[in-house]
């Protein structure tokens, strides 16, 4: 069953707004919506679709696409962090591949509604870690302090690590 949003979810105004899973009926409108800022992928959608593997929700306003991310809750990416105290429990962590809001949506609570609703995901996949790349080039300063807001952190500087990753333990704030 779809997430619907409501007023009271930090949403700025936002009505018949929902998070579900992406259809392969949503590829051509999600395509159009990342073309500017990932065109490789986006052509990758439209003639590929994308892996199975990977779990992919969208955000829809009054059933137009104005938001996305993509990832998985089975990555041994959290090896690459120093961590303090302790590392997550289990063997695997959840990552974050993309997420992207529509720029005229921005600043409305979108993502954090969509980063919201995969780390519920990755609890109940028995996750207690998010790693993801915040890499966005000329946005990158402002990605990075959107995810510092939503608590997670930047990881130590590691030999062969990637070095923008960031990470967060469910359940700390």
């Amino acid at each position: 069953m779809p997430y619907v949003l409501h007023k009271g979810d930090d949403v700025d105004e936002n009505v018949d707004m929902q998070i579900r899973e992406l259809r392969p009926a949503d590829h051509p409108a999600l395509a159009d919506l990342i073309h500017e800022w990932k065109p490789t992928v986006a052509r990758d959608l439209e003639y590929k679709g994308f892996s199975r593997d990977l779990r992919n929700l969208v955000l829809t306003e009054q059933d137009r696409l104005v938001g996305w991310i993509q990832g998985c809750h089975n990555s041994k990416l959290w090896e690459q962090f120093h961590f303090r105290p302790d590392p997550p429990e289990g063997p695997y962590c959840s990552f974050v591949t993309y997420l992207y809001v529509c720029r005229l949506q921005r600043e409305g609570g979108l993502g954090k509604a969509l980063l919201a609703e995969f780390e519920i995901e990755a609890a109940q996949n028995g996750n207690d870690f998010i790693c993801l790349d915040p890499s966005a080039g000329a946005y990158e300063r402002p990605v990075h302090g959107f995810y510092r807001k939503q608590h997670y952190f930047e990881a130590g500087h590691q030999a062969g690590s990637h070095k923008h990753l960031m990470g967060k333990h469910l359940g700390w704030a």
